[in-house]
């Protein structure tokens, strides 16, 4: 065997454990996008948003000023 082919067997190697190297870490890319995909999509489902917490907040609270008046009143 010459030193061409064996720098050849060796390039060759290389190139097939890079190749798996680069499926295996582009299959993973692949895997944390659905899950990103998935977790932006029930987002919405599992938590409120800050604008929409404090309006709600507000609406309680005017709610709750209310009733006491009322019940300050009838006293």
């Amino acid at each position: 065997m010459e030193l061409s082919d064996i720098v050849l067997a060796f390039v060759s190697i290389l190139s097939a454990i890079t190749g798996g190297v680069v499926r295996n870490i582009m299959r993973d890319i692949k895997d944390l996008e659905h899950n990103m995909n998935h977790c932006q999509s029930n987002l919405p489902k599992e938590f409120v948003m800050k604008s929409d917490y404090k309006e709600d907040i507000k609406e309680i609270k005017s709610m709750l000023g209310e009733l006491f008046t009322l019940v300050r009143d009838k006293k």
